[in-house]
């Protein structure tokens, strides 16, 4: 009889940072409660121009392009394995 457990870590840190960071949204015409969006995100002090995406009929996408990201996994991967009588 043989058990085999194998267990694995993996993390993933992402962190992409917009050239528009720091750049006031009001500036260019923006309404004043975008400059609150990153402290109700808890990024006190970052303020984006935000991109907007648009397909035609609709708009697709709002976003500050800001993106902070955090992927842990763990694994764990047993076999057990019986051999009976010799070949």
């Amino acid at each position: 009889m043989i058990l085999d457990v194998r267990a694995g870590f993996t993390r993933w840190f992402y962190n992409r940072i917009p050239g528009t960071l720091g750049q006031n949204g009001t500036a260019v015409g923006l309404p004043s409660y975008f400059n609150q969006i990153a402290t109700l995100n808890g990024l006190a002090g970052s303020t984006t121009i935000p991109q907007i995406n648009i397909s035609s009929p609709t708009i697709n996408q709002v976003s500050t392009g800001y993106l902070l990201g955090v992927d842990n996994t763990y694994t764990l991967s047993p076999t057990f394995n019986v051999r009976r009588g010799v070949p």
